[in-house]
């Protein structure tokens, strides 16, 4: 039976790997109802519109990396336009 990599649903669901292998952690646990089967000895999730439905949901209750990097804007003063002319600037 066909299946999706992780890499394609953290691509796809805007996820990290690490939450897509969790979900597959929980699915064996019988946490979540993803859809499973043991393919070449690993845990692979089935692609089916079951799959896709539920990868959906968790991907809504997952959270999303966001930096800490703060992003600060300036805008220059009156005094740069009085010190510099226009070509200057």
């Amino acid at each position: 039976m066909p299946y999706i990599k992780n890499i394609t649903i953290a691509e796809k669901y805007n996820v990290s790997r690490s939450t897509v292998t969790r979900w597959v952690a929980g699915a064996l646990d019988g946490k979540n109802n993803l859809q499973i089967e043991n393919i070449n000895g690993k845990p692979r999730i089935l692609d089916t519109e079951h799959n896709i439905y539920q990868l959906a949901k968790l991907s809504k209750q997952a959270r999303t990396h966001k930096g800490s990097d703060n992003i600060k804007s300036t805008s220059p003063t009156e005094d740069l336009y009085s010190i510099y002319s226009a070509d200057q600037i």
